[in-house]
């Protein structure tokens, strides 16, 4: 199809489809959906689909921890919701830099970010649009350590999509709960919580892999050893019926965590360090909690060097978060929009 002949019509089906590929559980596919549909837009002159396809294309990339890429895109789409002058669209736009923001840390901005865009749609937009930006609030306040008010706000969430009958958007608010709960020590609520949604058919086995990690979370939390190991073993063991994709190194973690509950401990330290020998197979905060354990271990040993490797390692990983949020305010800055954040 030739440029001048790229449509509105056309661009809609470009992000239906990658919506129909993220509930699948291809996160990548959808993005790459979301990002040759833009740029098809962009060529035709279609402001308006281009910064639709934007929005989702942030949300994917944040996802898949590409960060700096899903604030270029969360910025352009706001650029370009102001140029058209939508105000559903410039709601849009908050909500997706809003969620990159908070995916990279960046709490204040983004909290702000999501409350106006919260706000437009309580008050012009649908049920759903509501609840997905409080699904997003939720897990703003849960990243950013406010877990007692992501617990209130989860919780309706939670309440909200089963009464609109989505049920992956209900176990997805309801882990970000799981977790939420697990930090404020309440490990029972937790697990009543989640253990529900583990033997549900229609789930696709990629939400039921999320649950399950949630659910060793717990588990550990508890002091559950024997049943931890028994959940590790069912996300890997490929003939599971909820078996996914599940990270080798995230494996590791939990089974080191384990050994460090059953005295363990050479086996513990073994996995661990070679967990903290691949940060980039690993989410960050499981990484830092990750080297946070090994340091209490290495005390315990009196192992001085292993603890000094891996606190300088933490030192490292800070350092690398402030030189990247440095780069952030530059591309936030760059694009002039104070009615983002107002």
């Amino acid at each position: 199809m030739d440029n001048e002949d790229f449509t509105p019509e056309a661009a809609a089906r470009f992000r239906e489809a990658a919506i129909a590929r993220y509930q699948e559980g291809d996160v990548g596919g959808a993005r790459n959906l979301c990002a040759e549909g833009a740029l098809r837009c962009r060529e035709a002159d279609l402001t308006l689909p281009e910064a639709r396809l934007l929005v989702l294309e942030a949300r994917y990339a944040a996802i898949l921890n590409e960060g700096e890429p899903a604030l270029e895109c969360a910025a352009r789409a706001c650029s370009l919701a102001d140029q058209v002058g939508d105000e559903a669209l410039r709601a849009a736009a908050r909500q997706s830099i809003g969620l990159v923001l908070a995916l990279l840390g960046a709490s204040g901005p983004a909290e702000r970010a999501l409350r106006g865009a919260l706000a437009f749609y309580e008050a012009n937009g649908s049920e759903n649009e509501v609840l997905a930006a409080r699904a997003d609030l939720q897990f703003l306040l849960a990243i950013s350590g406010s877990h007692a008010a992501a617990v209130l706000t989860g919780r309706q969430v939670v309440d909200g999509w089963r009464a609109c009958g989505d049920l992956q958007r209900e176990v997805g608010a309801a882990n970000n709960l799981g977790c939420s709960l697990i930090e404020l020590g309440r490990i029972d609520e937790a697990y009543d919580v989640l253990r529900p949604y583990l033997g549900d058919a229609r789930l696709p086995r990629y939400i039921k892999a999320r649950v399950s990690d949630t659910l060793i979370d717990v588990l550990l939390a508890r002091g559950d050893a024997d049943e931890a190991e028994f959940m590790i073993r069912r996300a890997t063991d490929p003939f599971e019926s909820h078996r996914t994709e599940y990270s080798e190194v995230a494996e590791l973690f939990h089974r080191a965590r384990v050994a460090r509950l059953r005295g363990q401990n050479a086996t513990a330290l073994e996995l661990l360090t070679r967990v903290v020998a691949t940060p980039d197979a690993m989410r960050e905060d499981w990484l830092r909690k990750a080297h946070e354990l090994l340091i209490e271990m290495a005390i315990e040993a009196g192992d001085l060097a292993l603890q000094a490797r891996a606190y300088e390692r933490l030192l490292e990983m800070a350092s690398t978060r402030s030189e990247r949020d440095r780069r952030l305010v530059d591309i936030v800055l760059s694009h002039a929009m104070p009615w983002v954040f107002a």
